[in-house]
């Protein structure tokens, strides 16, 4: 049984202190990916990571199983706590569970599936954890209840106000009466991640039972949520799909204006519209059907919360078919990000190019990984650090490429995920997010009837020695969690240890497994003097020599912080070896 169409837009939002849970890494990028245990042949699986307790939330549906199963994964993912389940019907499917986290809190929602002599009946359920996921509120239903039994849920998005400046969350449904085939986009609003939701409202203004909306995709920000999506009206011609937008203020009990951003002919698929908001700046791309079956990219943008848009532009090439689209939208800037897969002759490729905001030219296409690799997948990184890491699929790997800031190129491309021969992953199933510093990831893959979660993530910045001093360094692939800078005043500093097999500083690095016997440590700084690492890694320390005697010789390297309460605690450690 195939999974639903469903994206989610936040699955880890809001923590404080990151303890240190990072294990030793090579000189060369290494693959810290850890495999979730499983109950099954997965349909869907989903993650989110709590930082303030490093624990990660995962949610499993499974083929023949009814609900949904959760795990709590511990140290470095190499303990997990057994599975519990949750479910309704013992007699349904379950499918696509979605988690959230904000703080301590949880929000797991889930959908199960039973089938009928006219079809699949789906109904749609949610429980909140105040505390993770050591108690739960109770399952209760989406409104309206169950989808009134009739109904078929197609696809699903949820978005969650970025950040955790608040406890906003929003899921916009597309149901279908197995009876009428009429279709009904709604959006349900929440301020308390979901404890309680108001009533939803259609988002379409058209009548339900007369329209065709074949996708759509909803996004927060800080004033409002954002739902853009495409729909076939009769009033609107045989055939013709148009490209619409609306949204609702966070203070306001009604939707605004219903906006036609273009009236193309548009490519009926589910993954064929991406949205992307950052403050009152909002962007959205969609394919549309060309002659001879291709499919074009298109983007427009607007810079007052979708009251006015700019027009359309094309983004891909003129004779290639694109698909998979993808935006990242940076208002400081004044750009969006755009990443598609497209076909060029017979090579699959995955492209990226940036479109200013306000309108003009857009810029040149990079190509990041070459040719052989398609199911491209953008993820911005924390606020105000300029950083969007771009993944992508090739035969027997998964790959991934940063660029920070505006108009910066791609780095390298590095490994994110090996995978064994014939085995791959399944783009729907993934889950992407980011915090502070970090990218944490969540695959499903698998081959035939065997199936696996695995979860892992990268560190764009870290410290590397380099010719016997410490500068900025290449991607680090983490090893399932991150470390971030506490907002209330966490300080990283750099700490270069020779492994001898004896402890300096009893309980200061337990966490990575090391044992240390000689100690280079520069003086704990503050961020006003000169050499401070800041959260972001954009800053060096100042150079420290190395003992020639050391040279040819692996030193670790860490970085450390002070946390509120005045202990030291490591955030960050690799080995290198002295140049």
């Amino acid at each position: 049984m195939s999974p639903l169409s469903s994206r989610s837009r936040a699955a880890y939002l809001g923590c404080a202190v990151g303890f240190a849970l990072l294990s030793s890494a090579s000189a060369q990028i290494p693959r810290r990916v850890r495999a979730v245990p499983t109950g099954g042949i997965l349909t869907q699986a989903a993650s989110a990571l709590c930082q303030d307790e490093n624990f990660l939330f995962v949610g499993q549906t499974a083929e023949g199983l009814p609900g949904v199963s959760y795990r709590i994964g511990e140290e470095n993912g190499s303990s997990w706590t057994a599975a519990q389940s949750k479910l309704v019907d013992p007699a349904s499917q379950g499918l696509d569970p979605t988690v959230v986290i904000v703080n301590e809190e949880v929000f797991l929602c889930w959908v199960e599936r039973r089938s009928t002599p006219t079809g699949n009946v789906d109904a749609m359920w949610f429980d909140v954890s105040p505390n993770e996921g050591e108690t739960w509120n109770g399952i209760r239903p989406m409104n309206p209840p169950s989808f009134t039994g009739t109904r078929t849920l197609e696809r699903y998005v949820v978005a969650a106000d970025p950040g955790a400046r608040s406890r906003r969350l929003v899921v916009a449904t597309l149901t279908r009466d197995v009876a009428t085939g009429a279709r009904e986009l709604l959006l349900h609003r929440s301020t308390n991640l979901g404890a309680s939701f108001a009533a939803p409202l259609a988002v379409s203004t058209s009548a339900a039972s007369t329209s065709a909306i074949p996708s759509f995709d909803v996004e927060l920000s800080e004033t409002a949520a954002h739902v853009a999506w495409l729909e076939e009206r009769p009033s609107s011609g045989a055939g013709r799909v148009e490209l619409f937008q609306r949204s609702i203020a966070h203070a306001s009990g009604g939707f605004g204006a219903e906006r036609l951003v273009s009236s193309g002919s548009f490519a009926p698929s589910a993954e064929s519209i991406d949205l992307a908001v950052d403050g009152d700046a909002l962007a959205v791309a969609w394919l549309e059907a060309q002659p001879a079956g291709r499919e074009a990219l298109f983007f427009a943008s607007s810079l007052d919360a979708g009251a006015s848009f700019a027009a359309p532009r094309e983004v891909g090439g003129a004779n290639s078919t694109a698909s998979s689209p993808e935006l990242a939208v940076d208002r400081a800037a004044g750009e969006a990000l755009l990443a598609w897969s497209e076909t060029r002759g017979s090579s699959a490729r995955v492209l990226a190019r940036r479109a200013p905001l306000a309108g003009g030219a857009l810029g040149a296409e990079s190509e990041p990984f070459g040719p052989g690799v398609v199911a491209p997948r953008l993820v911005r990184g924390a606020p105000d650090t300029g950083r969007v890491l771009l993944t992508a699929v090739r035969p027997g790997a998964v790959l991934g490429s940063i660029t920070e800031g505006a108009s910066a190129a791609f780095r390298a491309p590095f490994e994110l995920l090996a995978l064994p021969n014939g085995e791959s992953v399944r783009p729907a199933a993934s889950a992407f997010y980011a915090f502070e510093r970090d990218f944490v990831l969540s695959w499903v893959a698998g081959s035939g009837a065997s199936t696996r979660q695995l979860v892992g993530g990268v560190r764009p910045q870290t410290v590397a020695i380099r010719g016997g001093a410490i500068q900025a360094g290449a991607p680090l692939v983490f090893d399932l969690f991150g470390f971030p800078a506490d907002p209330s005043g966490v300080y990283s500093q750099v700490l270069l240890a020779f492994d001898e097999g004896t402890t300096i500083f009893p309980g200061l690095l337990p966490e990575v497994g090391l044992d240390f016997d000689a100690l280079l440590l520069t003086s704990l700084q503050v961020p006003a003097w000169q050499g401070f690492l800041d959260a972001n890694g954009r800053r060096s320390t100042p150079p420290i020599g190395v003992p020639l005697e050391l040279r040819g010789q692996a030193l670790w390297v860490a970085a450390v912080a002070l946390n509120t309460r005045f202990e030291l605690v490591v955030t960050d450690a690799r080995e290198e070896l002295v140049r």
